[in-house]
């Protein structure tokens, strides 16, 4: 029986050999399955068409059926010539439209359709931040909604008093964000009672000051102070301000008395107002060129996202090749104690 033990020996040999084989194909597979989804899942992602949403809220505006000259539709014939489709611009206008209610199921609909590497922009133009939270329950039901929108492609603009309070909500969630003006800082407004004896340097328009030129820099080349002929919402920010702060000085110089009670500005000279709050949360700077983000998505889109179907796969395949080798080692053990066990039993 002892002239057996080299069988013995080439049988367990074959048995471990053919375990190795067995762990060496499944682990293989499931890393060539991993690289394959980590090399090919933002090509994947980027290859699904890229889509812009928008939702333009203004509350000056009369009616989508029927509205008025004001910032929302001004922002809304902007972002058409940028590339934008129209039957993803969504408008809210005037009180009747404007409702919690209403902006939630804007904001269902978008995040049941837009995938991780589209576009949403959403535009405020309403009287004060008490109507955000009065009205709209903003602090209390927006930030956490944006936050769960599928997409890290977002951009939020308010043009609102005291709108800073608001862009302050939102300072940690992917994209950018833009008040009009600070936390405590009040915002002006253009009427039409405001053309009859216009004396500003600025060609007379309606809407909120913040908003007229936010619009003006999306689609303007001296805006990009890069030189790459994309305007980005931090060169929109830039080039702006400006010209909203020689706009609100003309404005309060025209009237002291209303400027000194109404905004606190005693001096008639005074340039730093207002100071809007801005965040730009994302690797890449974000742009309104609705046209270059879908062209040049691969710019855009956040690279960490595309990370996500990679690790979902590794959480998967990890365990397993460790259970794997830990099952090999028990099925290895078990074997060799059966092999000396059947060798013991023959030599007896």
């Amino acid at each position: 029986m002892i002239g057996d033990k080299p069988i013995i020996d080439k049988r367990i040999h074959h048995t471990v050999k053919s375990i190795k084989s067995s762990l060496i194909k499944k682990s293989g597979f499931f890393l060539v399955l991993t690289m394959i989804f980590t090399v090919l899942s933002p090509k994947t992602i980027a290859a699904n068409p890229v889509v812009c949403y928008a939702m333009i809220i203004d509350q000056f505006a009369g009616s989508s059926e029927n509205p008025n000259n004001s910032s929302g539709t001004l922002m809304v014939e902007e972002l058409l010539k940028l590339g934008w489709d129209a039957r993803l611009v969504s408008t809210f206008y005037g009180n009747d439209e404007i409702s919690k209610t209403n902006l939630a199921n804007e904001l269902n609909y978008i995040q049941v359709n837009i995938d991780v590497n589209d576009l949403l922009f959403i535009f405020f133009h309403v009287e004060d931040h008490s109507y955000l939270n009065d009205t709209l329950d903003f602090d209390g039901f927006f930030p956490d909604k944006l936050l769960g929108t599928k997409t890290a492609q977002k951009i939020v603009l308010i043009e609102s008093s005291e709108s800073g309070s608001s862009i302050e909500q939102l300072n940690y969630i992917d994209g950018y964000g833009l008040s009009s003006v600070a936390v405590d800082e009040k915002n002006i407004r253009f009427t039409n009672n405001d053309l009859i004896n216009w004396s500003l340097s600025e060609n007379p328009f309606l809407g909120g000051i913040s908003a007229h030129f936010w619009i003006d820099a999306i689609n303007n080349i001296t805006a990009d102070s890069s030189g790459d002929n994309v305007v980005t919402m931090d060169e929109v920010n830039s080039f702006s301000l400006v010209n909203i702060r020689r706009t609100y000085n003309e404005a309060f110089n025209n009237n002291l008395t209303w400027a000194l009670e109404e905004y606190g500005i005693a001096d008639p000279n005074n340039t730093v107002y207002p100071n809007p709050i801005s965040y730009n949360f994302h690797t890449y700077n974000l742009t309104l060129n609705a046209t270059d983000f879908i062209i040049n998505n691969e710019n855009y889109a956040n690279p960490s996202s595309f990370w996500l179907p990679t690790i979902i796969v590794a959480s998967i395949i990890i365990p397993f090749v460790i259970f794997e080798f830990y099952t090999f080692r028990r099925r290895l053990r078990i074997r060799r104690e059966s092999q000396e066990v059947k060798k013991e039993s023959n030599e007896l």
